[in-house]
């Protein structure tokens, strides 16, 4: 899993669970305010990985920037055909 923060980037992802589904996975986890505009919409693109590090899918989402201190939930189904292990994201524009 990763809890990270973007150098300067404006929030902080909390991944705290990766869920095999049928056909894909599910993704917990929270997004953190942090220096950005509280509100304004930021674009978050997730990559998931297999065991051997092979790419399994992606899914770009949109999420409205917390207030500082404050978190938004994430939940959200990537679509994959083996189980994802790890995973990356970014802020895309």
């Amino acid at each position: 899993m990763t809890d990270e923060t973007l150098q300067g980037g404006p929030v902080k992802v909390e991944v705290t669970g990766l869920q095999p589904e049928v056909g894909a996975t599910r993704v917990f986890g929270k997004v953190r305010g942090g220096p950005g505009a509280p509100g304004t919409p930021i674009r978050l693109r997730f990559v998931l990985f297999g065991q051997r590090g092979q790419t399994l899918g992606s899914k770009t989402i949109s999420v409205p920037t917390p207030k500082p201190g404050e978190a938004t939930p994430l939940d959200f189904e990537v679509t994959t055909s083996m189980l994802a292990t790890d995973l990356s994201w970014e802020v895309v524009p």
